[in-house]
């Protein structure tokens, strides 16, 4: 089955995948990678600071087992306002349906259960599939503020000046896009930082259920609210070499790595996350073994 996947996504998806997804996903496509989102998140900050912005709002967002909540109805929908083959479309959304699971504990088998929402880990259609259905998230602002993409990482950063703050408008810009493709915002892990030059100028109210941090760790990397300050990076490299542990304190590196563990990186061009088959071989059934 992998090897059929391998062949539909090359021959008939991997083309149009520059078409297809957005520049702002950084994450299953070839020529990018987390350095080239980190590299642009700051440098974005710091050509805003050099002008007339006070202060730059980060917000990181994680989405509620993003990989596991993806409708298959939504995304079936979306992949049929693509130029995709017609047939393939069909193809996918047989190969999505009518999945089952179950679990076995100390040989005791639950019944069977209908999945009718996730992209299946370990597919080579996944990451292609995940990242078309947040292909539409985007900013309520374009011509100011900026989104990165990388799998389910997803940060806005909105610049503060004069009167203009339009962070809280982003805020609510996601959460409407949430409810609208049956998604859910973590608050809980969701954090914001507020980025500062040599502004004197006080900084912007806090936004009411997001936590501001002083530090934010994004795909990997200790970025500060001051730009040009890479301490907390360098101490973490230098705990990391020593075997200490990475993250400090309260271990909370504030990545916004999804629950369900998928970093979405590292993966080839053809889009496979390089997870397992299903525990009984077959795509469509899938059985977990528990052991007490």
């Amino acid at each position: 089955m992998r090897l059929f996947e391998r062949i539909v996504f090359k021959k008939e998806i991997s083309s149009e995948l520059k078409q297809l997804i957005k520049s702002d996903q950084f994450a299953y496509k070839e020529g990018t990678s987390a350095t080239d989102a980190l590299i642009m998140c700051h440098h974005k900050w710091l050509n805003w600071l050099d002008g007339d912005v006070n202060h730059v709002r980060v917000i990181s967002f994680d989405l509620k087992k993003a990989f596991d909540s993806v409708s298959h109805n939504i995304i079936c929908k979306k992949l049929g306002k693509t130029n995709i083959n017609p047939y393939v479309i069909n193809w996918i959304r047989n190969f999505l349906t009518d999945r089952r699971q179950r679990v076995i504990v100390n040989g005791i088998e639950t019944n069977y259960v209908d999945i009718n929402k996730g992209v299946p880990q370990g597919t080579v259609l996944g990451p292609f599939l995940f990242s078309l259905m947040i292909n539409d998230l985007t900013v309520k602002d374009p011509n100011n503020n900026i989104l990165v993409k990388f799998a389910d990482d997803m940060t806005v950063s909105a610049p503060v000046k004069n009167n203009y703050d339009s962070a809280l408008a982003e805020v609510d810009n996601s959460e409407k896009w949430t409810e609208t493709n049956r998604m859910s915002l973590n608050l809980d892990k969701t954090w914001e930082m507020v980025v500062s030059g040599k502004s004197t100028n006080p900084l912007p109210e806090p936004i009411t259920g997001i936590e501001r941090k002083t530090w934010l760790k994004l795909l990997g990397t200790t970025l500060q609210n001051d730009p040009n300050c890479w301490d907390l990076q360098v101490n973490n490299l230098i705990s990391k070499a020593n075997g200490d542990d990475e993250d400090g304190d309260d271990g909370d590196d504030g990545s916004g790595d999804d629950e369900d563990g998928d970093d979405g990186g590292g993966d080839g061009e053809d889009g496979d996350d390089g997870g397992g088959d299903d525990e009984d071989g077959e795509y469509t059934t899938r059985t977990c073994y528990l052991t007490t």
